[in-house]
């Protein structure tokens, strides 16, 4: 009996040509499977997570506005205090274009997602328009402090 050589022995000569396809959609299933593990649903923020319970037939523009506002009259310190106090050290990471720490040294992330955790705001790298950008500061600004409160207490 011959051993068989070759690039992909044991696959039969008819199903060869499938091989590539298939690998690219386990590897499909495999990045989503672990995007879900990665960037927990609940916690992805279009901008921010409106709650679904008040549908809202407002142009986009004024969806970002409101959560800019939300994000801008919040108190990140006062929300980082009460997680501490709750046990929760997790991080705010903003996504879009890769992921960062906002106040973190971005050298230390993947420190950063081992030692606290993180929590994920599901932004975008294209801005779609001044009301979207507004968000987007405001977000970076919320997480900037809110991630500074975290980090001075347990970095010194």
């Amino acid at each position: 009996m011959r051993a068989e050589v070759g690039l992909l022995p044991g696959i039969p000569e008819h199903l060869r040509p499938w091989v590539p396809i298939a690998l690219v959609a386990t590897s499909v299933v495999l990045v989503t499977l672990s995007s879900l593990t990665l960037f927990p649903i609940e916690d992805w923020v279009m901008g921010v997570q409106l709650d679904p319970a008040l549908p809202s037939s407002d142009s986009p523009a004024v969806e970002f506005d409101r959560a800019a506002l939300r994000f801008e009259q919040a108190d990140p310190i006062a929300d980082a205090t009460k997680a501490k106090e709750a046990g929760d050290i997790r991080l705010w990471v903003a996504t879009g274009n890769g992921w960062a720490v906002p106040g973190g040294n971005p050298g230390r992330r993947n420190y950063y997602r081992h030692r606290y955790g993180l929590r994920y705001f599901q932004t975008s790298c294209v801005v779609h328009g001044d009301p979207h950008l507004r968000l987007l500061t405001a977000i970076e600004t919320y997480a900037e402090q809110y991630n500074a409160t975290i980090l001075g207490e347990y970095e010194r």
